[in-house]
């Protein structure tokens, strides 16, 4: 059975001086035929982000708050990858933060299955729910906060999921939070609703998104030794 799998990640964040871009690296171990996703969030609702340009917008790609935005990207890791990716806001802002997660086993041909989004100014943030297509897919979470001076906070992903960043800029000006977890749905369907937790009251906007990954193909070997494909997913078919 074909499953998708967490490789590795990588965080950064700038926040000292107006920024127009942020750099991200490339997560360690990460070999050809990953999938990176990288989601990037800024604490200004008017702009938009941009990525290199052989990376794909996700289809949730990207949500605007009142006083931030969160922009979700992948891009399937080739023989020879740089050490890493920037990633552009278009003018200058305060704060930038950013993660890129590398997965196993995806679908190559067809990376994303579906993706769902919310914002507002409350928490928790409840991201409402994914019907995924097949079982095994890997469900990535992000949430994104706005804050004034010094306003940062902790978050708490969805329960049962991985968490693997909580970040927060310091500028003295104005911040942002990011939390980044993932988890491995055995079964096709329905997730429920993602009720991610960030401990901050205040801030200007909340953000949460997330993002399905298509599993793979199977490969068996036949009586002849020869390889092939069992089957292929794509989004919401199979064959």
């Amino acid at each position: 059975m074909a499953a998708v799998g967490y490789r590795n990640h990588a965080a950064a964040n700038v926040g000292a001086t107006r920024a127009t871009s942020l750099s991200v690296g490339k997560p360690t171990g990460t070999v050809e035929g990953d999938l990176m996703v990288a989601i990037i969030c800024c604490n200004n609702g008017t702009v938009t982000i941009t990525a290199p340009g052989d990376w794909t917008a996700a289809a949730t790609n990207p949500t605007n708050g009142a006083g931030n935005t969160i922009a979700t990207f992948y891009r399937v890791a080739g023989a020879s990858e740089g050490a890493s990716y920037s990633f552009g806001v278009g003018v200058t802002t305060r704060s930038i933060a950013g993660t890129i997660v590398s997965l196993t086993g995806v679908n190559v041909a067809d990376p994303e299955d579906v993706g769902s989004e919310t914002l507002g100014d409350v928490s928790p943030i409840v991201i409402p729910a994914l019907s995924l297509a097949a079982g095994y897919e890997i469900v990535i979470c992000s949430v994104a906060l706005s804050g004034s001076a010094g306003q940062v906070g902790a978050t708490t992903p969805p329960a049962g999921f991985t968490e693997l960043v909580d970040q927060n800029t310091t500028t003295g000006l104005t911040e942002v939070t990011q939390g980044v977890g993932y988890k491995q749905f055995a079964a096709a369907g329905d997730t429920g609703s993602l009720t991610y937790t960030i401990d901050l009251s205040g801030g200007t906007s909340r953000i949460g998104i997330a993002f399905a990954a298509n599993v793979g193909a199977d490969i068996i070997v036949d009586s002849t030794g020869i390889a092939r494909f069992d089957r292929i997913r794509s989004r919401r078919t199979s064959w």
